[in-house]
Formats: C-alpha cells, sequence, structure tokens
C-alpha cells in the first residue's frame, strides 16, 4: 500500500504520534537492516511491529507474527484483519 511512501505515510495510520525507536526500527528496515526492539511493556513494541509488517506488505512480502498465548494470537488475528484486510491475514496455532 505505501511502498516508498515517507516514514509519516505509514505514521499516519495510527492515531497518536509514533516515539522515535518506533520510526527509527521502520527506518532501519526500509535499508535492509534486522530490528529486535527491546522495551518495556506497554511502551509500544506492537506498534513498531505493525509498521514492519505494513512495510513488508507494501514490498508484497510475507510475515509471520508470533505471540506467546493463543488468546493473543486471536486478539492479534483480529487486529491485522481489520488493520491489513482479513484476505492478507491467516492464523495458525498449535
Amino acid at each position: 500500500k505505501y511502498g516508498e511512501a515517507p516514514d509519516a505515510a505509514y505514521a499516519s495510520c495510527f492515531p497518536f504520534e509514533l516515539d522515535e525507536y518506533q520510526i527509527e526500527a521502520l527506518r532501519h528496515l526500509r535499508n535492509d537492516s534486522n530490528v529486535i526492539v527491546s522495551a518495556p511493556t506497554g511502551s509500544g513494541k506492537t506498534v513498531a511491529g505493525e509498521l514492519a509488517i505494513a512495510y513488508a506488505l507494501a514490498q508484497d512480502k510475507r510475515v509471520l507474527y508470533t505471540t506467546p498465548l493463543k488468546a493473543l494470537s486471536n486478539q492479534k488475528f483480529e487486529d491485522f484483519c481489520r488493520f491489513f484486510g482479513s484476505e492478507n491475514v491467516g492464523l495458525s496455532t498449535g
């Protein structure tokens, strides 16, 4: 959807201003770098992941998103269906 769009296009997907580390993570991904985000609970790591997913989908790449709990997997599945379109999302548990 955004491909080579400026960072602001990705940021506009969220109803709040992104933190600098979230934008920095996106910039590193756009430079084909691997990114690990380590931050306290509630600090916005999921937003960095969602930015990565949006960028990957814009590049026609596949993404695997893992969670430690099935309930969280179900929640993220629903969220991602709304955000990225159900035709672009799948769920595998086990």
